[in-house]
């Protein structure tokens, strides 16, 4: 029978599946290699993209915080502007006021029957001083402030007789407070302006 020896083609054909699986093994590491690579620079980019987004919000966030102080301070020069406003408008009812009071008191003094010899306000209270030719003139006078929209607490402070050029009269003090008036609604405001 006939020999054939096929070591040699087995040796050669071992060789040849090492050889293959080195070439896959090196393959695969290359290709393994290559998708890190891949991954890595897909990071970068991603992380490039993060810092650029990051950066852009920073700068967003400082121009709105820049805004919100200009608001601030907007803000705070509309609340002094706003008291302002308000002193003005007490001002204003403070200037009007003493010019209501006397045209309240023109309209219940009884002419020709008396006589106001001081009229001084301080603060809320008023002090009216003044000569009449008798008690009934004095009482109607003090009636006719209790009546009127102007005055408050209206009382009589003291009454006594005096005489004046050969005339015997009285001499009276009223005291009142001035009243809680919208000065907004009178006909002052017209001979103001």
């Amino acid at each position: 029978m006939i020999r054939i020896n096929l070591l040699p083609f087995r040796a050669a054909r071992t060789k040849e599946n090492v050889r293959r699986q080195v070439s896959i093994f090196i393959l695969l590491i290359i290709l393994l290699l290559v998708g890190m690579g891949a991954y890595r620079l897909h990071l970068g980019i991603k992380t490039n993209e993060e810092k650029n987004k990051t950066q852009a919000i920073k700068t967003e966030l400082e121009k709105y915080t820049q805004k919100a102080k200009e608001v601030d301070l907007i803000n705070k020069e509309n609340e002094t502007l706003q008291k302002k406003i308000n002193i003005i408008g007490e001002l204003e009812k403070v200037r009007k006021e003493p010019i209501l009071l006397f045209e309240a008191l023109t309209d219940v003094f009884i002419e020709e029957r008396m006589w106001l010899t001081n009229f001084d306000v301080k603060d809320k209270g008023i002090v009216i001083k003044g000569m009449a030719l008798d008690e009934i003139t004095v009482a109607d006078f003090t009636k006719r402030l209790q009546n009127s929209a102007y005055y408050d607490d209206v009382v009589l402070k003291f009454l006594k007789q005096i005489v004046a050029n050969d005339i015997k009269m009285k001499s009276f003090e009223i005291s009142a407070s001035i009243a809680k008036v919208d000065t907004k609604k009178t006909n002052i405001d017209k001979a103001l302006k």
